[in-house]
């Protein structure tokens, strides 16, 4: 059986991977900018930080707790490099 993250693998490039995490994000998506972080047992959806501010949760999907908060800390590590794909992207 396919992971969480592999059933999207096809609709959204790869951004990043570590710790256990891959952080991806969609080809065509709406704003505002966020990015998908996937673990083992499932996925955070995370707004990117826009003028100064810091990102932030969407949705948590059977990540747990811990995770979750560890994933947003690698968006916010590299909030910066995951603005300029969406932008990339998106435009």
């Amino acid at each position: 059986m396919k992971t969480h993250r592999e059933r999207f693998t096809f609709l959204m490039p790869e951004l990043f991977r570590i710790n256990g995490f891959t952080v991806m994000l969609y080809f065509r998506d709406h704003r505002p900018p966020h990015v998908h972080v996937f673990d083992a047992d499932g996925q955070a959806i995370v707004n990117l930080a826009l003028d100064g501010g810091a990102p932030t949760f969407r949705e948590v999907r059977g990540m747990s707790t811990k995770g979750a908060v560890r994933a947003l800390r690698v968006v916010h590590e590299h909030n910066e490099r995951f603005l300029q794909e969406w932008s990339t992207i998106h435009g």
